[in-house]
C-alpha cells in the first residue's frame, strides 16, 4: 500500500507538527529496506528545538520559501531527477 501511494511522488516534506515519535516511526517506515520506492526526504523541523533524526535532510522551520526551494532543488537534484519547475 506505501508504494502505492508514494508511487508518483518526487519528494516527502515531513511536516514540523509530528512528534519526534512518529517523525521517527514515519522515518524508519518510509526508508526501511522493505519500502518499494525510494523517494527523498525533507524533513522541516522547529527552529526552537526540533531534533534531527538520521534519515532524510532537514530544514529549520520556519524559513524562507527561497531557502526551502534551494533544500528541495538540492534533493532533487542530488537524486538524479531533472528540473521540478
Amino acid at each position: 500500500l506505501l508504494g502505492e501511494l508514494l508511487a508518483d511522488s518526487q519528494l516527502l516534506l515531513i511536516a514540523p507538527v509530528l512528534s519526534a515519535k512518529r517523525r521517527k516511526a514515519l522515518l524508519e517506515t518510509i526508508l526501511g529496506p522493505s519500502t518499494p520506492v525510494n523517494i527523498p526526504v525533507l524533513q522541516l523541523l522547529p527552529a526552537n528545538g526540533g531534533h534531527h533524526l538520521q534519515g532524510g535532510r532537514f530544514v529549520l522551520w520556519p524559513c524562507s520559501g527561497e531557502e526551502l526551494k534551494r533544500a528541495i532543488d538540492a534533493l532533487l537534484f542530488g537524486q538524479g531527477r531533472s528540473d521540478p519547475t
